[in-house]
């Protein structure tokens, strides 16, 4: 097997392919949509971080996620990834022991420890994330809703 096939396999993160990120994005009313959607959703400011985080990423290993936040790895266990799997925003892309059991897998690698487990963020997540741009873009929520403007007064909030 060649060994840039062997890379791809056993990489610890991937980018979403032919998908635009959050780097295209004119963030207008972060602060706002920000608010909002937390309010909304009863995402914590922690894990709406972490989700813009894994918006881009197809899946990740819990390694990459320490390189990236430079900590320790039960903190990103403990304080990201087992709350944020419970409350359904991320969910197990491959698991370690599942793959073990594919014969192809086993031919192409024997040892059962080289291959991490790999997350990757929701549907749910990630209608939150869309969400949020549509609003941070336009001030403006998917039901049409203007969160700039107070409905009963007539004013604007910001």
């Amino acid at each position: 097997m060649k060994a840039s096939l062997k890379k791809k396999l056993f990489r610890e993160f991937a980018k979403r392919e032919n998908f635009e990120g959050l780097s295209n994005v004119n963030m207008k009313y972060f602060y706002n949509a920000k608010k909002y959607i937390r309010k909304r959703y009863n995402v914590t400011d922690r894990y709406f971080s972490f989700l813009l985080w894994c918006y881009d990423l197809e899946f990740f290993s819990i390694q990459h996620a320490v390189e990236e936040f430079h900590t320790f790895p039960t903190d990103v266990e403990m304080k990201f990834l087992y709350p944020m799997i419970n409350e359904g925003l991320l969910k197990k892309f491959a698991d370690r022991k599942e793959l073990i059991k594919d014969y192809r897998y086993r031919m192409v690698e024997g040892k059962e420890y080289f291959q991490r487990n790999k997350y990757c963020i929701t549907n749910k997540g990630f209608r939150i994330i869309e969400e949020f741009i549509k609003i941070s873009n336009t001030g403006v929520t998917n039901n049409g809703v203007d969160i700039i403007r107070d409905y009963k007064t007539g004013e604007y909030v910001a």
